[in-house]
């Protein structure tokens, strides 16, 4: 079964999740649980976060509609969003 993104992260990276938290608030929660939450990772270094998903569609709807709101809460220059699939 599939586990949320955020619960994912609470226990794996949770130095990430204040950021994470920052984003569903800027963004409101239902479009954080329909187009972040079901990611199926997320990565971040110094200057960029990577996004990572397997539907094309969730990656243009990234693109277009949230990459603002991602630079701010995870404070970063650059947002990438890679589909696997």
């Amino acid at each position: 079964p599939f586990t949320p993104l955020k619960d994912r992260i609470e226990k794996e990276k949770p130095e990430m999740l204040p950021s994470l938290l920052r984003l569903e608030e800027s963004m409101g929660t239902e479009d954080f649980e329909k187009h972040i939450n079901t990611l199926q990772s997320i990565r971040r270094n110094d200057t960029t976060v990577m996004l990572i998903t397997e539907r094309p569609l969730q990656k243009t709807n990234i693109e277009a509609k949230f990459l603002p709101q991602i630079e701010k809460a995870f404070d970063v220059q650059f947002v990438r969003v890679v589909c696997l699939g």
